[in-house]
């Protein structure tokens, strides 16, 4: 049995092991990657793929705060009717306190409030994904820099 370390790990299949022993490795190890290098016009595709994805999670996150925005707006709404609301608990010295209303208000848009709750972790969300494929992004552009300039100097020598 091999044990998987750290040089085993084959990110490129996502993170699958590779333990297959060969006679060149000797150790039961298969080297870490054996995909092949990206060119620089493989990176510029890539880069292409996460300029669309950059735009869809920023699409996404709009909905998701134009969501949030409505859902706080009806809350909001809800609060000021129940507040006028003749039902509603009037606090005077001695009986309902102020406490006590503002805890029947919220009994009563409880709904509301979750609508919005939902909305805010939603829209917390698409912000992580578009952080995240911003993060891509940035690594993306760096490792483009890089290959570009390894065949650049490659095609001098």
């Amino acid at each position: 049995m091999v044990t998987p370390t750290p040089s085993s790990v084959n990110t490129a299949s996502g993170g699958a092991v590779d333990s297959a022993p060969t006679a060149s490795n000797s150790g039961g190890v298969l080297p870490a990657s054996r995909a092949e290098p990206l060119t620089p016009v493989q990176i510029e595709g890539k880069l292409r793929q996460l300029v669309t994805q950059i735009t869809q999670a920023q699409q996404a996150l709009a909905v998701a705060r134009d969501r949030e925005t409505e859902a706080e707006i009806e809350l909001k709404r809800q609060r000021l009717q129940l507040g006028l609301d003749p039902t509603c608990p009037t606090p005077s010295r001695g009986a309902v306190t102020v406490a006590q209303r503002e805890e029947w208000i919220e009994s009563q848009c409880f709904e509301a409030w979750a609508e919005h709750r939902q909305a805010t972790t939603l829209r917390e969300i698409a912000q992580d994904a578009l952080r995240s494929v911003l993060a891509v992004s940035d690594t993306a552009q760096s490792l483009n820099a890089s290959v570009r300039q390894a065949y650049a100097q490659a095609g001098r020598s």
